[in-house]
C-alpha cells in the first residue's frame, strides 16, 4: 500500500530515506534495498465506472484511496454520469475516517384502497384517505375498520369502560358539577329498578326501589345516578379522546365529592362515625337543617383530621334553640379531652381543654381554618 498517504510504506519507496521511526518512537537505519513494483487488486476506473452505470446508483461514496486520485475520479464521475437517464441527483462523497454519511432512502409504495373506502373516494392527486393500513405477503391495502373481516382475515373489537366513582349529592348537583366544563346531554331517562341482592340460599332480600337516572355527557360519556344517592357508574367506548373527557369528569366528581362542598352538600356521611344519622337523611339523600349547620361538617374534619375514634359527637336533650351539642376531641398521648360546645344553629359557644393548653390550641386553629373555607367572607 505505497500509494496510501500515511503509510510507512509510501514513507520509504517515495522519499528513500536512510532512517525511519518505528512504532515505539524509536529511530531505525533503513538496511534492505527497497524496489517498487505496480499493483492493484482493485478495478480501474473504467471497471468501477462500469459497475456504477450497472446498478444506478445515485449515491456514491469513495474510501480507501489516495487523496489525490479520490478527487479526479470524483470529477469524472460526475462530468460522464450527469445528464444520464437513470442516475437523477448524483450525490458523491468523500468522507474522512469516522466521519458519518447519511441517506435518505424512498420508498415507491403502493396502497389499495379496498370496501367504501374505495367506492367514495375518488382517485384524484392530492385526495386524503383515513382507514387501517393492512401489510399482508408484502402487499398493502387501506381498509375501514368496519370493512376489516370482509376484506382481510383480521377483525375488530372495541373495549367499553365501566367505573364506580363515589358520589353522595343529588342527580340534579352532579349535572351542576359536569356542566361547568362539558355539554351535557338534554335526555335524561328516569326509571325504577329493583336494586334486590340475592342471598347465598338463593333468596332476595326486600329492598325499596331504587330511582336511576342516566345522562350523556358529549354524546361519549354516560353517567348512572341512582336515588339514595351513593356512587355513579361512569361508562364509555375506550380511545384516546373518549379517555381524556372520562378523565375530566372523574376529576370533577372526585373533587366535587372529596372537597369542603362535597361535604356540605353530601347526601350522607362520607365516613363511618359514632353519632346516628337520621332517617330522613338515611332515605332521602338530603341533609336534615342540623347537618346542613357547622356540627355536621366540623365533626366531619375533626374526624379526617384527628381519627374517628378520637373524635365523639354528644347532642344534649332539648327542645328547639335551647338543646346543645358537643364535640369531645381527645389526644390519644396524654388522654386529654377538648370540649366543643354548640347550639342548634351549629354556632361555637364555648371551647374547653383543662388538661392540655396545647391540645387547645390546635383545635381552636383548626376549627379557625374549618370557618374560614366553609363560611364566605363577611362584607360587613
Amino acid at each position: 500500500f505505497q500509494s496510501v498517504e500515511g503509510t510507512l510504506a509510501h514513507q520509504i519507496g517515495t522519499t528513500q530515506v536512510k532512517q525511519f521511526q518505528s512504532m515505539e518512537g524509536h529511530l531505525l537505519d533503513l538496511k534492505c534495498e527497497v524496489k517498487t513494483i505496480s499493483f492493484a487488486a482493485h478495478s480501474d476506473f473504467r471497471g468501477t465506472k462500469s459497475f456504477i452505470e450497472e446498478v444506478k446508483a445515485s449515491n456514491i461514496v469513495l474510501v480507501h484511496g489516495n487523496r489525490t486520485q479520490m478527487t479526479s475520479m470524483k470529477r469524472a464521475l460526475e462530468e460522464q454520469l450527469a445528464g444520464v437517464q437513470g442516475f437523477g441527483d448524483l450525490q458523491i462523497h468523500m468522507p474522512s475516517n469516522t466521519q458519518v454519511v447519511k441517506f435518505e432512502m424512498f420508498e415507491e409504495r403502493v396502497v389499495k384502497a379496498v370496501g367504501e373506502l374505495a367506492a367514495e373516494k375518488s382517485c384524484e392527486d392530492g385526495t386524503r384517505l383515513a382507514g387501517v393500513l393492512v401489510r399482508h405477503d408484502f402487499q398493502e391495502q387501506l381498509v375501514l375498520p368496519e370493512d376489516m373481516e370482509m376484506y382481510t382475515q383480521l377483525s375488530t373489537a372495541a373495549v367499553t369502560q365501566q367505573l364506580h366513582l363515589p358520589f353522595h349529592s343529588s342527580f340534579e348537583r352532579l349535572l351542576t358539577v359536569v356542566g361547568k366544563l362539558f355539554e351535557v346531554g338534554d335526555v335524561a331517562v328516569d326509571t325504577t329498578q329493583d336494586m334486590a341482592p340475592v342471598t347465598k340460599k338463593g333468596k332476595s332480600k326486600k329492598t325499596k326501589p331504587v330511582k336511576v337516572r342516566k345522562v350523556v355527557v358529549c354524546g361519549t360519556v354516560s353517567l348512572t345516578h341512582t336515588e339514595p344517592p351513593g356512587r355513579v357508574l361512569m361508562e364509555w367506548e375506550s380511545c384516546p379522546s373518549y379517555d381524556m373527557i372520562a378523565d375530566a369528569i372523574i376529576a370533577l366528581v372526585m373533587r366535587a365529592e372529596g372537597g369542603i362542598e362535597g361535604i356540605r352538600l353530601s347526601g350522607c356521611c362520607s365516613t363511618k362515625h359514632s353519632h346516628d344519622c337520621s332517617e330522613d337523611h338515611k332515605q332521602n339523600g338530603k341533609l336534615s337543617a342540623e347537618d346542613t349547620s357547622g356540627f355536621h361538617i366540623l365533626s366531619e374534619l375533626l374526624m379526617q383530621h384527628f381519627g374517628e375514634k378520637a373524635v365523639e359527637c354528644v347532642k344534649e336533650t332539648g327542645s328547639g334553640a335551647s338543646a346543645d351539642s358537643f364535640l369531645k376531641v381527645t389526644n390519644w398521648k396524654n388522654s386529654a379531652v377538648c370540649n366543643i360546645r354548640m347550639n342548634s344553629h351549629g354556632e361555637i359557644l364555648d371551647m374547653q381543654c383543662e388538661e392540655d393548653q396545647v391540645h387547645l390550641d390546635a383545635v381552636k386553629e383548626l376549627v379557625k381554618r374549618v370557618k374560614e373555607v366553609v363560611y364566605p367572607i363577611s362584607l360587613k
